[in-house]
């Protein structure tokens, strides 16, 4: 004798789901037509008939998918005819964009991709994979990004040095809108040195040609360390050259650093760091997944260093400097 299930059960219900979406769905898609062949008459009555409209219509769409798509994925796993043809259309691009659970989806295509590994911890896996990969904030890229490091002696008895950083790369943009980026510099600069504004200095170049309408500050944070930051707007265009300077006079003994880490996805990285006489330098890779990869490393104090790939947000390199 089979018992079937109550009809409010949880396991009905679920086995049900499918069936429920089509339903509402059709419910809703017939609601926001009705609407709209009633227009003339609703609109003097009430003003929002045709947001109304749409909106009902939109959710007939997704429950109306989600019911059909539920059900055929469903059937495919229960008769074993999953083919290449449905796996096309239930994971196609323009299906995928409608879809309310793409989260469900991204949870367990990884867990095959992970072969089921360290389950217990999985969701915080992908928690922290997340935090990686672009989201609707991201509008932009750096590709082919290139930094040459010039340190030289300003007086040697003293530790006091001068470096010039120059950064070249190409910004890619998803819009042609109005976007505001920033460029900083973080030194540890004591009172005793000079103002910040003596002993670091920017200059911005966009495609070839000097940017002077950067908002420009200078803030100190602590008695020491100084931060300079520019911002600037770009628009009308989805590929930028830019160039960055920073030339910086501050002592060796108190910031003994040069570093960079990445706001943005760059794509393709090339370092080169020239040395006075007498002060050597150390590379860390600033956790790349790949490393980067040493070009040239003299006894002229010439390091030149590469990376092919991406380089993650937060990621990218320090050179810690030392005195002979």
């Amino acid at each position: 004798m089979k018992f079937k299930l109550p009809m409010f059960s949880k396991d009905s219900l679920k086995e049900a789901s499918g069936w429920i979406a089509f339903i509402l769905g059709l419910i809703s898609y017939l609601m926001g037509h009705i609407f709209i062949y009633y227009q003339d008459d609703i609109i003097p009555l009430w003003s929002k008939c045709l947001f109304w409209a749409n909106l009902f219509i939109s959710l007939g769409d997704i429950l109306l998918i989600g019911g059909v798509v539920g059900f055929l994925t469903s059937v495919a796993q229960w008769k074993g005819v999953f083919t290449e043809e449905l796996t096309n259309v239930v994971y196609g691009k323009e299906l995928l964009s409608k879809r309310i659970d793409l989260k469900t989806i991204w949870e367990n295509t990884t867990k095959q991709m992970f072969k089921n590994k360290f389950h217990c911890i999985h969701r915080e896996i992908l928690d922290a994979m997340s935090k990686y990969l672009p989201n609707k904030n991201e509008i932009s890229y750096y590709d082919n990004f290139t930094e040459d490091i010039v340190v030289k002696w300003v007086d040697k008895a003293k530790g006091l040095i001068s470096t010039t950083e120059t950064m070249v790369f190409d910004i890619i943009a998803e819009t042609v809108e109005a976007v505001e980026y920033s460029v900083k510099s973080t030194t540890i600069i004591p009172e005793h040195i000079g103002r910040p504004e003596d002993c670091v200095r920017h200059r911005i170049y966009i495609n070839d040609t000097e940017y002077n309408s950067a908002e420009t500050s200078h803030r100190r944070v602590g008695t020491a360390e100084v931060i300079m930051e520019s911002k600037l707007n770009l628009s009308g265009a989805k590929r930028y050259h830019f160039k960055f300077v920073i030339e910086k006079t501050y002592c060796i003994h108190d910031d003994y650093t040069i570093a960079y880490k990445a706001r943005r996805y760059i794509h393709n990285m090339h370092i080169s760091l020239l040395l006075d006489e007498g002060i050597n330098a150390n590379f860390f890779d600033r956790g790349s997944f790949d490393p980067f990869q040493e070009v040239k490393n003299t006894k002229q104090n010439t390091i030149i260093m590469v990376h092919s790939g991406v380089i993650l947000p937060k990621q990218g390199f320090i050179f810690a400097l030392n005195v002979e």
